[in-house]
């Protein structure tokens, strides 16, 4: 949930005659005095979990409100001890994770240090899929944090859309029983930094289980895989935000897909130093 606003509400502010909470986990300003007060409180009872909510009363409709239901379902979860479901709800593609006895994106992420990701569909950038360096004089890093896709070899890499798109660059491969884990080790030689100077560039990944198939992250360029159809999104990117709500400088997480299931988490990747692009600054050949 992001900051949001309760355009009209019965008022109730501090002093709230509560015991000392564990956790403050919102605050909120009133515009009409300018003053504060904690609007989200949280206790450990017992075996059981207290959480206290002052969106207002039934005058106003203030329960309809998108980010308020959002607030009383993760609420309602966590006080059930069922905290991965709040990361699920809100990632899209965590039924066909779970459908497939895996972690969905968002626990994964969360899991990793990542989990201010927001993997919603709202969260997922929008652009043309290539990236530029963001410090010139800095190297690009792209890290496999976790593999789930089929037991066979993968790689990654990236390439340039300046000349022929046949001139990929490979950087790691993950061995094939490594490819359901988080952290999967790279096979010997393989390395997570290169420097793509300063032309824009993209990145992709492929497995020996779909032969002479590559992903990327323009979606144009799977057009010729047949089995994908008009369903061309393999590449999911989003801003990567540490798990106490911090940015990550200049770097992005990627959810691959490269089957048709849509779990988005064949191979998931962290990527620092980039700037993503958006046409005309990415503008490229034809494939």
């Amino acid at each position: 949930v992001r900051d949001f606003t309760i355009a009209r509400e019965e008022r109730y502010e501090e002093p709230f005659v509560v015991p000392p909470p564990e956790a403050v986990v919102f605050e909120g300003r009133y515009e009409s005095t300018g003053t504060t007060a904690r609007q989200g409180l949280c206790w450990t009872v017992g075996k059981g979990r207290v959480f206290y909510f002052r969106p207002g009363h039934e005058t106003y409709p203030v329960y309809r409100q998108a980010e308020v239901r959002r607030i009383l379902r993760n609420a309602a979860l966590w006080a059930a001890g069922d905290d991965a479901a709040i990361w699920e709800d809100a990632d899209p593609s965590a039924k066909a994770a779970r459908a497939a006895g895996e972690p969905p994106l968002a626990v994964i992420l969360r899991d990793l240090g990542y989990g201010g990701t927001d993997v919603t569909t709202g969260g997922e950038l929008s652009f043309g899929g290539l990236f530029a360096r963001a410090k010139p004089g800095a190297p690009v890093s792209f890290t496999p944090l976790a593999a789930y896709g089929t037991l066979k070899t993968t790689r990654g890499g990236w390439y340039r859309v300046k000349g022929d798109l046949t001139d990929r660059v490979e950087m790691w491969r993950i061995e094939g029983p490594e490819n359901k884990r988080m952290r999967p080790p790279l096979m010997p030689g393989g390395k997570t930094a290169f420097a793509p100077g300063g032309d824009p560039f993209g990145l992709w990944i492929a497995s020996e289980s779909f032969p002479g198939e590559v992903i990327h992250t323009e979606d144009r360029r799977q057009a010729a895989i047949a089995r994908f159809g008009k369903k061309l999104h393999k590449s999911h990117v989003y801003a990567a935000v540490r798990g106490d709500g911090t940015p990550v400088p200049d770097a992005v997480c990627i959810g691959f897909e490269y089957s048709t299931n849509d779990d988005n988490q064949e191979v998931v990747a962290l990527v620092e130093n980039v700037r993503p692009l958006s046409p005309p600054d990415a503008a490229s050949p034809a494939p």
